[in-house]
């Protein structure tokens, strides 16, 4: 047993920018709400080809009204 101080995580995330070929979206149901998540669970099952481009870079998630501010303040 050990004690570990303030230990690094390194964890990829789904930065939020997403672009498909316009076919692709008339796979999206309209007047609901569907994540990206679940179009790229679609297409992987229907064997489509499915990118990624890793950014390691510092980022912010700006989910919400006063963290947006915040990254648009520069804070």
């Amino acid at each position: 047993m050990g004690l570990r101080e303030k230990p690094t995580m390194q964890l990829l995330v789904n930065a939020g920018i997403y672009v498909v070929a316009p076919e692709v979206l008339q796979l999206v149901p309209r007047g609901r709400e569907f994540p990206i998540t679940d179009l790229f669970t679609q297409l992987l099952a229907q064997g489509q080809r499915v990118a990624a481009f890793s950014i390691e870079d510092e980022w912010a998630d700006v989910g919400r009204t006063e963290e947006l501010r915040k990254a648009r303040a520069g804070v």
